[in-house]
């Protein structure tokens, strides 16, 4: 029981982790990546470092659900259906971008494939806890 807790605590903090890292990437070093998202002009920057703040929100599940996966599945369930909902947007976005913002799509792709990974990580965390906690309640 304690070492399927502990590797989906392991997962969790490796999907948190990877979303706090990029959150301070973006808005402490933002110029980076405005080239990345094809933007330009005073305001690039501020773009950039909205989206970091936006990674930061999005952390708070995840925060809670690496504190104690079984206790606080439903912070682990929000986190695994925010990963998805970046998913589903992302992939939409990608094919509406015009081939010839390839830097753009490029950049999305990259999102595609991490929150994918984290979709697969946190899915997998959440299986490990919930058939715990059935073997818990029956």
């Amino acid at each position: 029981m304690k070492i399927k807790i502990l590797i989906s605590r392991i997962f969790i903090c490796l999907v948190l982790f990877l979303n706090l890292q990029a959150a301070l990437y973006f808005f402490f070093s933002p110029t980076r990546y405005i080239s990345s998202f094809q933007l330009q002009g005073d305001t690039a920057i501020f773009v950039v470092q909205s989206i970091g703040v936006l990674f930061l929100m999005w952390t708070i599940p995840y925060i809670f659900a690496a504190i104690d996966p079984l206790k606080n599945i439903t912070s682990l369930i929000q986190a695994m259906i925010m990963q998805l909902i970046g998913v589903i947007g992302e992939t939409i976005l990608f094919f509406n971008i015009p081939s010839s913002f390839f830097i753009l799509r490029g950049s999305i792709q990259r999102f595609i494939i991490f929150d994918s990974c984290g979709v697969f990580l946190l899915i997998t965390s959440y299986l490990l806890v919930r058939k715990l906690r059935n073997n818990a309640v029956s």
